[in-house]
């Protein structure tokens, strides 16, 4: 996790030209739900919205040419996460004697996208 927040701080402290350049502007992801890309609010407010493609490949592709490491570091920290969100519905799984594995397939790890989809999970970075 620590390899995530040492990238955002990275991105963050890029030139806005940078930022644009490796996030992409804000746009809609091919199935409709949520964007990806780098936006900046009125309020100054920054984010940068990552999904995974099939392969496990982050989404908007430029963050991986224009920032070396970048990729690796969000995806260990997605796989981080995951891991302990799987946790946490297993163990609500056996609190209300769900079947194991029942809640599972409301988890999208990216493991099952298809060729032109991304993981409705967004991996979401902010800067206020």
């Amino acid at each position: 996790m620590c390899g995530m927040w040492g990238e955002a701080r990275r991105f963050f402290s890029l030139s806005d030209e940078r930022k644009l350049a490796a996030g992409g502007s804000m746009q809609s992801v091919q199935q409709g739900v949520g964007v990806i890309g780098y936006g900046r609010m009125p309020d100054h407010n920054e984010f940068l919205e990552m999904r995974v493609g099939p392969g496990h490949v982050l989404e908007p592709a430029s963050l991986c040419s224009e920032l070396p490491g970048f990729e690796g570091a969000m995806l260990a920290a997605r796989g981080t996460l995951f891991r302990v969100a799987a946790a946490v519905v297993g163990s609500a799984e056996r609190e209300v004697r769900f079947r194991a594995g029942a809640l599972r397939s409301l988890m999208d790890d990216g493991s099952l996208l298809q060729h032109g989809e991304v993981s409705s999970s967004q991996q979401r970075l902010c800067h206020y």
